[in-house]
């Protein structure tokens, strides 16, 4: 029996009216972001993608957030996520509740008409981290999906209310090991890190390492817009960040990340260089286009065996520097959660101490 599974996943994923795509969707159709890169995910078994926009008509934005990083797509948006194949999209990102609690729940909703599984999200808790769990070939393979970035209007599921399945790390840890125990390949969808960087913050190779000590077969990494490197851990593959697939952001390389799994694991693992053209539609790259952009992510990947100690530093600053900032705009807990760590307030230690070097300040919002 033949038990080779091949998934292709992709990164963010953003359709709001309010920008480039939105507009493109508008005038074009709902598949026209789509168009161009197709072909290349024909033979895909399972299709995965990070879904950075709720879908829908209701909801109301907070106020508190920049207008312009404010997201919500028209549901008629679902239809390019359709055409494309996804099978399973994560709704765990720091864009997820911009419209509030029913834009989120209709996003659920449209989804599943569509007959997409979402992950990450839901009406509470125990939705939000519930396992979406698909079957080919014999295999079966259970995604599951947490937002480690927030933003002002970032919230998480409860009992009570709808939101996203914010990553905790005991908490992960433990649900990754339960889910292994029932299926034969596990894959984490993470939203982390920080935006316009090509390095993750160091704790966060420690994150990904540990979850695959747990049980996972995968970490699909995305949030920062740009492509960074691949790590080969033991038995595991981790793509720290994706970048964005289709966004307005003309010019950006993309890929679409290419793993051939069975029961016995991950099999390979490939690169499949893309690139946002001018008219917002995602493209494969071939010739000397493609291996400049495998040659940048080998050279991104080469470089986590000796993580420069200034990089990382400069890394974790900004990370602190971006969590205060959400926490001041909103009092945000999970940013507060964040800033009172213990490695937090070891760096600040030493910062006051005056070992830690000079603060990294961001040239970039939030996004």
């Amino acid at each position: 029996m033949n038990d080779s599974v091949c998934l292709m996943a992709v990164g963010d994923v953003m359709l709001s009216g309010n920008r480039g795509t939105g507009e493109m969707i508008r005038s074009r159709g709902p598949s026209y972001p789509f168009e161009k890169i197709r072909p290349v995910v024909e033979h895909a078994d399972v299709i995965f993608g990070n879904l950075e926009t709720p879908l829908s008509v209701r909801g109301s934005a907070s106020g508190k957030q920049d207008p312009h990083i404010t997201f919500r797509a028209a549901p008629e948006a679902a239809q390019g996520l359709k055409f494309f194949g996804f099978d399973v999209v994560s709704l765990a990102n720091n864009h997820m509740n911009d419209y509030g609690e029913h834009a989120l729940l209709d996003t659920v909703r449209i989804l599943r008409e569509h007959g997409i599984a979402c992950a990450g999200a839901g009406s509470g808790s125990a939705e939000a981290h519930r396992e979406v769990v698909l079957e080919r070939n014999g295999v079966t393979i259970a995604f599951l999906a947490y937002d480690a970035f927030v933003n002002v209007d970032t919230r998480p599921a409860s009992r009570r209310a709808a939101g996203v399945a914010l990553f905790d790390r005991r908490r992960a840890a433990r649900e990754i090991a339960r889910v292994r125990r029932r299926s034969d390949i596990v894959v984490v969808s993470m939203h982390w890190g920080l935006d316009f960087t090509e390095y993750p913050v160091p704790f966060q190779m420690e994150y990904a390492r540990e979850m695959i000590d747990r049980g996972a077969h995968a970490i699909v990494g995305h949030h920062p817009h740009l492509l960074q490197g691949i790590e080969r851990y033991r038995r595991g593959i981790i793509a720290y960040s994706l970048g964005d697939f289709v966004f307005d952001e003309a010019g950006r390389d993309t890929c679409v990340l290419r793993i051939d799994l069975s029961k016995r694991g991950v099999e390979a693992v490939d690169v499949i260089p893309a690139r946002i053209t001018a008219g917002l539609q995602t493209e494969p790259l071939a010739g000397s286009e493609a291996a400049a952009v495998r040659q940048k992510i080998d050279a991104l990947s080469a470089a986590y065996a000796v993580y420069d100690p200034a990089t990382a530093g400069r890394m974790f600053d900004d990370w602190i520097w971006t969590n205060l900032n959400v926490f001041k705009t909103s009092r945000n807990r999970y940013a507060l959660g964040n800033l009172c760590s213990p490695r937090v307030i070891r760096r600040m230690i030493a910062r006051l101490a005056g070992k830690a070097g000079k603060p990294f300040h961001r040239r970039s919002a939030a996004r």
